[in-house]
């Protein structure tokens, strides 16, 4: 039976925090290393990669190992409304029966173990336009009321597909922020087709997009990435880069950062500073379990009021290993921005002789209650 996906769409809590008016500026009380990364200067620069592709084909070309049961469809299931089943001319062909067909697949083993699904692309031709929907699961489909398939709305991955004689390449990605589904811990993938009785169909390949694959071929720099479910934003990097950063260190500092990494296997993190070209090492972390934040704060006291140069350097055996420094920021212990006048909003509380007193606001998020 059709289950509904739980909704991916935070119900966000919005807050605008009303500051003093003033003739100055309050001042910045962290440096973000993320905002201040277009001034850096990377070293042993690595070019972005192509690891290769995970494609599912019929034709005895796929790129990893095709599954056996059934093995006259190569692992592939028509669970309902598709007649003509099977493999015909190096392409996986049926005919809708009803107005919606549910295929299945189980998932190879072995693909994408511990890494996130970015996109799939599907190459695929109709003799009527159909809407495809594919969808991660960790159970078989199963449709008990077929009614329940054509009426449900809540499709992830999704396009439309015209009728034509060729096929067409469509790359199908989540449109919204939630974290994508994890490889590892899929075990189906399920292939719906709406459209018109009668209309046939074939798809060509079926290819993974994995965040690694993704991930590959983006130069190093900021994004916002996420492990285990927690998303920070991100400097990514690779292995044996060095990342440069001159700051001003403030008063009372320190640096707040996450590590973490995707791949099995040692990575190297280190953090020094740099001075006349030699390195003082200020912390040095070799992580070894991926797709986990591993937090770290750094006492920068005896830098306190100068101007340094901070080095994010990676280190691992593989050329091109990705490591994720998650939230890089420098503090200041005890700092808040202050106001030549208290704010409306702490005026009317009462109490505000201190117009530099820290003001803060909670946001509360929630989701699927």
């Amino acid at each position: 039976m059709l289950k509904s996906r739980s909704s991916t769409t935070c119900l966000l809590a919005l807050a605008a925090l009303l500051v003093g008016c003033g003739d100055a500026a309050a001042p910045s009380t962290a440096i973000r290393l993320i905002d201040v990364f277009v001034d850096a200067t990377v070293l042993d620069v690595v070019e972005p990669m192509d690891i290769g592709q995970t494609v599912l084909r019929f034709d005895g070309a796929s790129t990893i190992e095709d599954p056996k049961e059934p093995e006259e469809t190569l692992g592939w299931e028509a669970v309902y409304g598709a007649d003509d089943f099977g493999i015909v001319e190096g392409s996986l062909a049926g005919r809708l029966e009803d107005v919606v067909a549910v295929l299945s697949l189980a998932k190879p083993e072995g693909l994408g173990q511990g890494d996130l699904l970015h996109a799939f692309e599907i190459r695929v031709r109709a003799t009527a336009e159909i809407e495809l929907h594919i969808y991660p699961d960790q159970e078989k489909p199963e449709v008990e009321d077929p009614e329940e398939w054509k009426d449900y709305k809540g499709w992830v991955y999704s396009v439309t597909v015209e009728a034509g004689e060729d096929f067409s390449t469509h790359t199908v990605t989540d449109p919204y922020s939630a974290p994508p589904p994890s490889l590892g811990r899929t075990n189906f993938i399920g292939v719906v087709l709406e459209g018109p009785e009668d209309t046939q169909f074939a798809i060509e390949s079926l290819r993974f997009i994995t965040r690694r694959e993704e991930l590959s071929k983006v130069a190093s720099g900021p994004g916002f990435h996420g492990l285990s479910s927690v998303y920070r934003e991100t400097l990514v990097t690779r292995a044996p880069e060095t990342v440069l950063y001159a700051v001003d260190v403030p008063s009372s500092p320190w640096l707040e950062i996450h590590l973490g990494t995707i791949d099995d296997g040692p990575l190297r993190f280190q953090i020094s500073v740099r001075r006349g070209g030699q390195d003082e090492a200020l912390l040095t972390k070799t992580l070894t379990t991926p797709r986990r934040w591993e937090k770290a704060s750094i006492d920068l006291a005896d830098f306190a009021g100068q101007s340094i140069t901070l080095a994010l350097a990676l280190d691992a055996e593989q050329r091109g290993r990705i490591g994720f420094w998650g939230s890089p920021a420098i503090r200041s212990r005890g700092a808040s921005a202050s106001a030549s006048e208290p704010s409306p909003a702490r005026a009317a509380l009462g109490g505000a002789e201190d117009p530099k007193a820290p003001q803060g606001v909670i946001v509360i998020l929630a989701d699927t209650l």
